[in-house]
């Protein structure tokens, strides 16, 4: 038989144990875990994304159509950059918690989590919101020194506070794809000029009206100046740059009827249509470029030196030339 102490001990492990099962049943175990996933969503059903942020006034709005993306401005939509939304839905879907901050709304100001301090962002299937954050503070922390080799410094760490819409807690997690984030319809719309393969270019026609016309095309793997040798390597790099040709910054409210068209770039391609680059200008210093690829944009010429890239003169193909 067992003794009076060993059945006392008996009795207080099973005290124990019950109130184990107790709390382990009863407590929302949420609170004491982290949560896998901050996100999780068949991303290829998601047809609209929203992003607002109270702060600044910033307000995006994203709608797949026919297997494409457009980002709505004001009463309009405009292509937008789909490899941009893509990769959006991507980095945000593959966000992992790696510690909670907080788990309560009272810090939620300190994170910048609330709902009027926060980036939030819907990722919706329909009118059936299917993921809802809002994306807070960033922090940058400098990992401990492990090596006492000064070349062996290890890089900061970017980190954002992020909480579920209906979750009172608050996680860590990596803050690089808050960096990219974009807060105005133009950070989503295609910017693209002109995206070819280089060795699609048979020629290039260049069009400018009361002024000059040239044409640079290549004839037996050699670049010509309309009927004379060009310089090969000005023209080469010439041509790499319209490869991927991007604008920067967009005109709005552009109407291109009665305006003053400085001059026409026509690239011709192997076997499909040709891509056509207007520059309209405006004033003596200020241009306005165009193209067939992206046709319901215009952009600043000015910016990046867009229009000065791309819009060269003859002595640019010729040997010995600028």
């Amino acid at each position: 038989m067992l003794s009076k102490s060993s059945s006392k001990v008996l009795w207080i492990v099973l005290v124990v144990l019950v109130a184990l099962f107790l709390i382990l049943k009863f407590t929302d175990r949420s609170e004491r875990t982290i949560r896998e996933n901050l996100v999780s969503v068949d991303t290829a059903r998601i047809n609209r994304i929203e992003i607002k942020q109270p702060a600044n006034g910033g307000h995006v709005e994203l709608l797949k159509k026919n297997g494409n993306w457009q980002v709505k401005e004001q009463e309009r939509f405009f292509k937008a950059d789909n490899r941009k939304v893509r990769s959006l839905l991507t980095e945000i879907s593959a966000l992992k918690p790696q510690s909670i901050a907080a788990t309560s709304s009272e810090k939620w100001d300190k994170y910048k989590v609330s709902d009027s301090t926060g980036t939030r962002i819907q990722f919706k299937q329909g009118d059936e919101i299917r993921a809802d954050l809002i994306l807070g503070r960033i922090n940058f922390r400098v990992p401990k020194q492990e090596s006492q080799n000064p070349y062996m410094r290890r890089q900061q760490e970017i980190l954002m506070y992020v909480r579920p819409y209906e979750d009172e807690n608050v996680y860590v997690t990596d803050g690089m794809v808050k960096l990219g984030l974009g807060s105005k319809p133009d950070d989503y719309r295609q910017k693209m000029l002109c995206r070819v393969n280089a060795d699609e270019i048979k020629s290039v026609d260049f069009s400018y009206p009361g002024k000059s016309s040239f044409t640079v095309r290549q004839q037996d793997n050699k670049w010509l100046l309309d009927d004379s040798p060009a310089d090969s390597a000005k023209t080469v790099n010439y041509v790499r740059k319209l490869k991927n040709a991007m604008g920067n910054r967009f005109i709005h409210d552009f109407n291109p009827e009665n305006q003053n068209v400085y001059g026409k770039i026509t690239i011709n391609l192997d076997g499909r249509a040709p891509v056509v680059l207007t520059a309209y200008q405006t004033d003596s210093t200020h241009y306005i470029v165009h193209s067939s690829m992206n046709e319901e944009s215009y952009f600043d010429g000015n910016s990046g030196k867009l229009f000065e890239r791309y819009f060269v003169g003859k002595d640019t193909f010729e040997k010995g030339g600028s």
